[in-house]
Parts: structure tokens; C-alpha cells; sequence
């Protein structure tokens, strides 16, 4: 039974990985803004404990940090999964209030967890990072502070592991873009990740011995590989990507 952290349990990815990890019989703490399960975890499992907070306001990392020294908890592994994926494009400018706030949840937050874990966690605690296709590419359908949050994380993830690799370990999950609702068929032209191999790809981080986990890693092979073309091409490429990223 392994203690694991994880942040933005309320639905989506983060609710799945959440109760497969609990089945499995790990001891497993939630951060979201909204309890998430009612009865179905809370009462049921004694393994799972949950605690409700805005990780966009900056007081949210003193609040769980006593929130889990009250529960005794230490955890092993940190699972940063929580995100913000409104747009803030507005009709004629960036809405900068909504950016802000995408980076306070996206990126700072993060920061402000770890810098706060980093005093209770044992040497060999792992901290893994979910991102995405959007860490490589801008969009004009995301949003600024989407885009802007994830390529952020992706040298915050290799920052941290330069500089304190040596007592940690540090894990990033890119993930293709994820068919939460269950509405898209496997045959989209886009590849969608199934939510329950999204789920599967994070847990296989769990062994903490790859820095960084890709599914679908083609998918990524190919957006590193766009950067090598022409400025022209390479726009119109990307464009053709936010449209059929806008059906989804």
C-alpha cells in the first residue's frame, strides 16, 4: 500500500485514477475544489480521505499542508493532476484575469504544493506531473494560459529534476487528449486516449523509474517534429490541428 497525494479528484482523469488506485488498496488523499464522491469513497473506504480547496488562491498550499498534518498523512507519491482548461480568449483581447488565474492553478500552485511538501516527504518521494500535446504547441481555440501553463510545467518538471533529482523523483505523463466524455471512437482522426488507459499510463509511472511516460508517443514524436518546418507550414498545420481539437 503506497500513501499518494493527488490534486483535482473531483471528476474527469483525476476521479478515475482515484478510485483505481483505491480499489487497489492504496492509501490515497484528494485535493479538488468539490467533495467529489458524496458516499461512495468517503464513508466506504477508509483508504481514502478527501480535502476540499481552490488551488487558485494562494493560501490554498498552508491550508492543505495542515489539513494533512492533522491527518497524520505523509505521502509517498504527488500526483499533480489538477488543471484549469478554460479558454481566455475574449473577443477582441486575452481576458489577463482569467489567464492569471489558469497559471495560479496550472503552474503556481504546483510550485507552492512542492515547495511545502519538500518539508514532510522522505528523500525518494515521487512527484509525478500530468500534461499534454499542449505543452508543444500554441492554440487559438485553448487559450493563452492553458498553453502557456503546460509548456511552463514541462520546464518546471525538468527544472526540478536537474536541480533536486538527487533527493526526489520526478515524473511527467503527457497524455493525447483524453475522451473524458466517452463520446469519440477510436477511429478519430485525432488519437483519443481512452479515459481507463489515461488512468493506466499514469499508474505505470508509479514505479518511478522513467522521468518521462508518453501516450500516445507518436502523437508527441510528431509535434516536436513540426517545429523543424518552415514558420508558414508550420501555422497551418497547427491550425488544421485547433480545428479538429475544437470537435472535441
Amino acid at each position: 500500500m503506497v500513501k499518494i497525494l493527488i490534486t483535482g479528484t473531483s471528476s474527469g482523469i483525476g476521479k478515475a485514477l482515484t478510485e483505481k488506485l483505491v480499489r487497489s488498496g492504496h492509501d490515497v488523499m484528494g485535493i479538488s475544489r468539490y467533495l467529489p464522491y458524496g458516499k461512495s469513497l468517503n464513508s466506504d473506504q477508509s483508504t481514502y480521505r478527501h480535502i476540499v480547496a481552490d488551488l487558485s488562491k494562494r493560501s490554498a498550499g498552508s491550508y492543505i499542508i495542515r489539513r494533512i498534518s492533522l491527518y497524520r498523512f505523509i505521502p509517498e507519491v504527488v500526483i499533480f493532476n489538477a488543471a484549469d482548461t478554460r479558454s481566455d480568449y475574449g473577443h477582441r483581447e486575452v481576458k489577463i484575469a482569467e489567464t492569471r488565474h489558469i497559471l495560479e492553478v496550472n503552474f503556481f500552485s504546483i510550485i507552492d504544493i512542492f515547495n511545502k511538501l519538500s518539508k514532510k516527504v522522505k528523500p525518494g518521494a515521487l512527484f509525478i506531473f500530468i500534461n499534454s500535446s499542449s505543452a508543444y504547441k500554441g492554440s487559438g481555440v485553448e487559450g493563452v494560459g492553458y498553453a502557456a501553463s503546460k509548456a511552463a510545467l514541462s520546464v518546471l518538471f525538468e527544472s526540478l529534476n536537474l536541480h533536486y533529482g538527487n533527493r526526489y523523483k520526478f515524473c511527467t505523463v503527457y497524455l493525447s487528449p483524453v475522451d473524458v466524455k466517452r463520446k469519440f471512437a477510436r477511429s478519430s482522426i485525432i488519437p483519443i486516449v481512452r479515459i481507463e488507459d489515461a488512468v493506466n499510463t499514469i499508474i505505470s509511472a508509479l514505479g518511478g523509474d522513467k522521468p518521462t511516460i508518453y501516450n500516445n508517443w507518436i502523437v508527441f514524436g510528431l509535434l516536436k517534429l513540426l517545429h523543424f518546418l518552415p514558420p508558414k507550414a508550420y501555422f497551418k498545420i497547427v491550425a488544421r490541428l485547433d480545428k479538429l481539437r475544437s470537435d472535441l
